[in-house]
C-alpha cells in the first residue's frame, strides 16, 4: 500500500495546491524595501485605485480588474444583468474555473473576459473575474442610464447601492485559499446576481479593495506557476496594502517559504495567519504537506482542529481517512486492518457528508485493490471520474486499466475528460497511447505537451523517447536540450548522450559528458557512458584515465567497466579493462579470480584459446596458497568450457537458420 497511499496523498496535495491563489519571494524578499532610508512619508491614499498606483505596474501589469472597453459598455444595457450572465452560461461560454487542477491561463479584468466570452472563446473563469465583470456591466449600465458613475462603497466599505459586492457567507468559506467563494453583485433591482449561477443565501457586503485584493492573489497563484517570482511578489504585496487586516497574504508567504525549503518558517508564517483568521481548507491543506513529510502526529494536530469546528467537512474526513491509510503502512498486523476499517469509514463518512469530495472514492478504490477487489475498485474510480471528474481517481484508473492491458480504454477515458491543461493528465494520456499502440496519437500528445508545459522533464523525457522510437535522433536530443540545467539535468543530459552515442556522434556525447565528469564525479552512469563515450571517439587515454579514476573513488569495479564496453561491442577496450584490473588485482582473491574468468572468457569468444590457457598458468604461478591456486585454475578452466559452449550453441542457430546449399551438379 505504500506507493498508493503515497499517490493519493500527492493527489490531495497537488488538489490543493492547484487552487491556491497565495504566491510570493521567499520572506527576506518580501521585507525588502528598495526606498531610501531617510523617505519622506508616503501621502495619505483613501481609494484602492490610488493604492493601486503606487504598485508602479507597467504595460499590462497596470490594468486593473475594472478595466472596461467600448464594446463593453455599448452592450452593458442591452439585457439585464441576470439575464446576460444566464445566457452566457447556458451556451457554455461561461465556465467555473476548475478547483482540482492547475490554472494555466492568465487572469482577466472585466475588459479581457468579456472579449473572450463575446467572441465565445473564454476559458474557465474564477468567482472573481466573473464577479468583476458583472460589477462592471452594472455600472455601465447605470451610467449610461443616469449619466453619471454609481457610487459603491461607503466610507467603511459596505455596499449602499446597486452595482456593490456581496460575499456569501453561508456554508465554508476559504479567505486564505479562496477555493470556495460565493461573489455576487448588486443589480439595478436590488436582486444579488451570482455571475456563476451560485446560489447566495447569505449576502455581506464586500468592499472594493478586498476584491482588487483577492484579484491580485488569484493572477499572483498564475505568475507562481510558471516561475515568475518577482511579478507575484509585486502582486501579493499591493494585495497586503489593500487588505492590510487580513491574513491571506502572510499565509501565502508561508506557503513560499515552504516551497522555497524554509521548511520551519513556513510552517510558523502559515500558523501564524491561521491564528488570525481561520481557514478549514486552508489547515488541511497544512495538514497533507506535514503528512507528506512523514509527520503524521503534526497532520493529525490539524486535522482534528478543522473537524472540532467544522465536524460535517466531508475534506476533513478524507484527510483524517488518508492519514488512518498511512499508518496501516507501518502498523503490525493486528493494528493494520484496524486502521484499514477506520480508514474505510471515514471515506464512506465524506462521501455521506458530500457525494462529490474529491478522494473519498480513490481512497475507498485503492483499499479495494488491497484486498484484491480490483472489480470494485474500477467501478469506484469509474462513478468519481464520471460523476465528478476527479482528476486523482482518473490517473489512478488509467494505472488499473493499463495493468488489465486496457490501455487503450484508459487513453479515451483520460481523453473524455479533457484536462489537457493538467500535465499529469497529459503524461498519462501519452502513456496509455503509447502502449496501446497508437503510436502517431502519442507523439503528437506528447509534441503538445512538451510545448504547453516546457519545465516538465517528464513530458520532455517521453516525448524524446518517443521520438527515438520513431528514429528521429536528431528530434529527440533536441527535445531534451531544454531540460539539461533542471532538476533532473544529469539524467536527461545522461539519455541525450546514450542518444548522440546511438546516432554515431561520439564527440558530441563526449561534449555533453566531459563538464558531468567534473560536476557530478560520482555520478556511476555518466562514467559508464563516458567510457563509452571515449571509447567511440578512439580516445584510448581519456578512457582510461576515466575508468582508473571511477574504480580510485570506488564508484565503479573493473567488471563494471569491462562489461559495459562488452555490451556496446567493444570487446577490445574491455580486454584493456580486464588487464589493467589484473594489474591492480590479486588473482588468488575473489575479485582477481572474477577479473580473470570474465578476461578468459572473452579471450576464447574470440578464437584464443591458447591465450586463455597460458593466461590461467600464468595467474596461477602468482599465487602462493595451494588452495587458491586450485580454485582460480577451476574457474578459469570451467569459464574456457562455458564460452565454448555458448560459441558452439551460437554456430548451430546460426546453422540452422542458414538457407539450403544447393548440391553440385
Amino acid at each position: 500500500m505504500t506507493e498508493q497511499t503515497n499517490n493519493q496523498m500527492s493527489g490531495r496535495i497537488g488538489l490543493i495546491a492547484a487552487v491556491l491563489v497565495i504566491v510570493g519571494a521567499v520572506g527576506w524578499f518580501v521585507a525588502r524595501s528598495d526606498a531610501p532610508e531617510k523617505a519622506p512619508p508616503p501621502p495619505a491614499v483613501t481609494t484602492w485605485q490610488s493604492v493601486y498606483k503606487t504598485a508602479g505596474f507597467k504595460g499590462e501589469r497596470a490594468r486593473k480588474p475594472d478595466e472596461t472597453s467600448p464594446k463593453l459598455t455599448k452592450s452593458a444595457s442591452a439585457l439585464p444583468l441576470a439575464t446576460q450572465f444566464s445566457q452566457w452560461r447556458e451556451a457554455g461560454k461561461l465556465r467555473p474555473a476548475s478547483l482540482r487542477k492547475a490554472r494555466r491561463h492568465a487572469v482577466r479584468d472585466a475588459a479581457a473576459l468579456f472579449a473572450e466570452l463575446d467572441a465565445g472563446k473564454a476559458g474557465p473563469a474564477h468567482a472573481i473575474e466573473a464577479a468583476w465583470l458583472a460589477r462592471v456591466l452594472c455600472e455601465a449600465a447605470a451610467s449610461g442610464a443616469t449619466g453619471r458613475k454609481t457610487t459603491t462603497s461607503g466610507k467603511d466599505g459596505k455596499a449602499e447601492k446597486p452595482c456593490a459586492f456581496v460575499l456569501d457567507t453561508a456554508g465554508y468559506q476559504t479567505p486564505l485559499l479562496l477555493s470556495h467563494v460565493e461573489i455576487g453583485v448588486i443589480a439595478a433591482d436590488g436582486s444579488v446576481v451570482s455571475p456563476l449561477g451560485q446560489e447566495i443565501s447569505q449576502p455581506q457586503p464586500l468592499s472594493d479593495a478586498h476584491m482588487v485584493a483577492w484579484w491580485l492573489l488569484i493572477r499572483a497563484q498564475v505568475h507562481r506557476g510558471q516561475s515568475q517570482y518577482k511579478e507575484a511578489h509585486a502582486d501579493i504585496a499591493l494585495a497586503g496594502k489593500l487588505m492590510p487586516e487580513g491574513a491571506a497574504p502572510q499565509f501565502a508567504r508561508g506557503v513560499v517559504q515552504l516551497d522555497q525549503g524554509l521548511l520551519d518558517r513556513g510552517f510558523d508564517t502559515c500558523d501564524a495567519a491561521l491564528a488570525r483568521q481561520e481557514d478549514p481548507f486552508a489547515r488541511l491543506f497544512l495538514a497533507d504537506v506535514v503528512a507528506a513529510m512523514d509527520k503524521p502526529f503534526k497532520a493529525y494536530q490539524h486535522v482534528q482542529t478543522v473537524l472540532k469546528t467544522s465536524p460535517k467537512l466531508a475534506e476533513a474526513h478524507v484527510s483524517l481517512a488518508l492519514l488512518d491509510a498511512g499508518r496501516a503502512q507501518t502498523a503490525p498486523d493486528k493494528g493494520k486492518k484496524k486502521l484499514i476499517d477506520k480508514a474505510k469509514a471515514g471515506f464512506e463518512l465524506a462521501l455521506k457528508l458530500s457525494a462529490d469530495v474529491p478522494g473519498a472514492r480513490s481512497g475507498l478504490a485503492q483499499i479495494a485493490l488491497m484486498n484484491g477487489d480490483n472489480k470494485g475498485a474500477e467501478k469506484l474510480l469509474t462513478d468519481a471520474v464520471a460523476k465528478h471528474g476527479d482528476t486523482q481517481a482518473a490517473l489512478v484508473l488509467a494505472e488499473l486499466l493499463g495493468m488489465t492491458e486496457r490501455s487503450a480504454e484508459a487513453a479515451k477515458m483520460l481523453e473524455d475528460l479533457g484536462q489537457d491543461d493538467d500535465e499529469r493528465f497529459v503524461q498519462a494520456i501519452v502513456k496509455a497511447l503509447a502502449v496501446s499502440k497508437q503510436t502517431d496519437k502519442a507523439l503528437a500528445r506528447a509534441a503538445s505537451g512538451a510545448k504547453r508545459f516546457p519545465q516538465s522533464a517528464q513530458l520532455g523525457l517521453l516525448h524524446a523517447d518517443l521520438l527515438r522510437q520513431a528514429g528521429k535522433l536528431k528530434e529527440a536530443i533536441a527535445a531534451l536540450e531544454p531540460h539539461k540545467t533542471g532538476a533532473d539535468g544529469v539524467r536527461m543530459s545522461g539519455m541525450q548522450a546514450q542518444l548522440f552515442l546511438q546516432s554515431g556522434q561520439a564527440p558530441k556525447a563526449v561534449a555533453v559528458l566531459a563538464p558531468l565528469l567534473k560536476s557530478h564525479p560520482t555520478s556511476k552512469e555518466i562514467q559508464l557512458l563516458a567510457i563509452v563515450a571515449y571509447g567511440m571517439a578512439n580516445d584510448k587515454a581519456k578512457q582510461a584515465a576515466t575508468w582508473t579514476a571511477a574504480i580510485k573513488a570506488g564508484t565503479l569495479q573493473w567488471l563494471d567497466v569491462a562489461g559495459v564496453l562488452i555490451e556496446t561491442g567493444d570487446a577490445n577496450g574491455a580486454e584493456r579493462a580486464l588487464r589493467a584490473g589484473l594489474q591492480a588485482s590479486d588473482p588468488g582473491v575473489e575479485k582477481g579470480q572474477q577479473i580473470a574468468v570474465m578476461l578468459a572468457m572473452l579471450l576464447t569468444a574470440s578464437d584464443r584459446k591458447a591465450e586463455a590457457h597460458a593466461l590461467r598458468d600464468t595467474l596461477a604461478a602468482k599465487v602462493t596458497d595451494a588452495g587458491a591456486k586450485a580454485a582460480l585454475s577451476k574457474a578459469i578452466d570451467e569459464a574456457i568450457a562455458g564460452a565454448e559452449a555458448e560459441m558452439a550453441t551460437q554456430e548451430g542457430d546460426g546453422a540452422s537458420a542458414a538457407p539450403p546449399v544447393p548440391a553440385d551438379k
